[in-house]
């Protein structure tokens, strides 16, 4: 399912276009069959309807979800927390790779997010990084070329 959001409807002013998994496709198509329809006071071709014809404001949107999650878990998160998540969960599992990260939030500019995001991943860049220190050292073992010190010390 391809999802398209126009230039004024996005933060940054900027078309958004987006192929969602057939797995987040399928909880928005359950959204759009069952909880949707109870939100319906007037016919709406938006996802979110609003009072009236309209959408949802996204204020009321944030802050509906806050509550929600709130009450659901405890930990009150709002729309524009969630983006961070995002961006936060994706540096985690993919240290510096901060331009998907600016064309998944719509920064116009990598400094954006760079500036936001630079040091959130740090954890997992020194895992990455203590990785491929650990295979160096087992190859440089596997080869003998690895000094007795070096042993002595990683054996420790």
């Amino acid at each position: 399912m391809s999802s398209a959001f126009p230039e004024d409807e996005v933060k940054n002013v900027e078309y958004l276009e987006t192929v969602l998994s057939p797995r987040v496709s399928s909880i928005l198509n359950e959204y759009i069959a069952k909880a949707r329809p109870v939100l319906l006071r007037e016919p709406s071709d938006y996802l979110f309807p609003g009072r009236g014809v309209g959408h949802k404001s996204g204020s009321m949107f944030s802050q509906q979800l806050a509550n929600f999650t709130a009450k659901e878990t405890g930990i009150r998160v709002t729309a524009h927390q969630f983006r961070h998540l995002g961006g936060f969960l994706h540096l985690l599992k993919h240290p510096g790779d901060y331009e998907t990260v600016r064309k998944m939030l719509g920064h116009r500019k990598i400094e954006t997010t760079v500036r936001f995001y630079a040091g959130m991943e740090t954890k997992a860049a020194f895992e990455k990084y203590d990785a491929h220190i650990e295979a160096r050292l087992d190859a440089a073992e596997l080869l003998g070329g690895m000094p007795e010190k070096v042993r002595l010390k990683r054996r420790a």
